[in-house]
């Protein structure tokens, strides 16, 4: 396996076939600022993308608190689900670095942003691609 950082993607190659992941965060503004998550694949908005699930599946405030309470993402799908095998997931549900694979919940907790800039500046810093927040009921999207 050759593992690459191409243009902030990283692309791992393993017999022949190539992956790019389009990493993002999301976010719920709370009183004191921005709670995020990191996801690391298909972030961008467009079906079946993250910014496309978090607009269908995503909408009531207790759902998304649930998703960010999960910390960091491999994956998101239409359920939050259970724990669950990291190598061979459950469809349908979602998928979590710390519940499902195993690592250290001080690296993949939710982390708190006092503002959109720093919120910003943060998922820069970490190649995202998208930023999505949740904010008074609706998603809105920053292309970064």
């Amino acid at each position: 396996m050759v593992e690459i950082v191409l243009f902030g993607q990283f692309i791992e190659v393993n017999e022949g076939v190539d992956k790019m992941a389009t990493r993002c965060m999301v976010a719920k503004k709370v009183k004191n600022g921005y709670k995020a998550i990191y996801i690391h694949w298909d972030g961008y908005p467009e079906k079946p993308g993250v910014g496309w699930r978090l607009r269908k599946d995503y909408k009531s405030p207790a759902k998304v608190d649930k998703l960010i309470a999960l910390g960091s993402l491999s994956s998101i799908s239409e359920e939050i689900g259970r724990k669950h095998s990291f190598d061979s997931p459950t469809p349908g549900w979602s998928v979590a670095y710390h519940r499902d694979r195993g690592e250290s919940w001080r690296q993949n907790k939710p982390e708190m942003f006092r503002t959109l800039d720093d919120l910003m500046d943060s998922a820069s810093s970490r190649w995202a691609n998208y930023l999505y927040v949740y904010e008074k009921g609706k998603w809105k999207t920053y292309s970064l």
